[in-house]
């Protein structure tokens, strides 16, 4: 294994499409896939506001988040662990930019491209998600890297 430096690492953060959100209450740790988007250096994610992540998070913000690429061949893979503190987004605006650059993320979860469109020009849709779910900002404090 070799080290990647930050570019690399944030490069390959920036592409992966799934990573995994590591969080611990002090006497167990929790890891979850999540679908994410990164926005000016820190990682968005949307979640259920009453599930074990929140509570998680509640008691001790200090998470760590990973991603990787690996490929049939066992030789080339590389892989990143970003480490961080996690807040919940409270400001309407902030929450409103951070769902945002998850839909434009992920547009395949919408039906249409219809759909789509009309998400991303509706305020309602976007009232809609606030209200359902909490928005989790990762601020990065440190990220390493590794590839075979």
């Amino acid at each position: 294994m070799e080290e990647m430096n930050r570019t690399e690492s944030m490069k390959l953060l920036s592409e992966a499409h799934v990573g995994r959100l590591v969080v611990t209450d002090g006497k167990s740790p929790y890891v979850v896939p999540v679908y994410y988007a990164l926005t000016e250096g820190s990682i968005t994610i949307h979640t259920n506001k009453n599930g074990l992540k929140m509570k998680y998070l509640e008691k001790n913000p200090n998470v760590c988040f990973e991603v990787d690429e690996y490929s049939i061949d066992p030789r080339v893979a590389r892989s990143v662990l970003a480490f961080g503190k996690a807040r919940i987004v409270e400001d309407r605006k902030e929450k409103i930019a951070k769902l945002k650059a998850l839909v434009d993320r992920y547009p395949a979860y919408h039906r249409s491209k219809e759909e789509l469109r009309e998400a991303l020009s509706s305020e309602r849709y976007y009232a809609d998600c606030i209200e359902k779910a909490a928005i989790i900002c990762i601020d990065v404090e440190k990220i390493t890297g590794r590839r075979t």
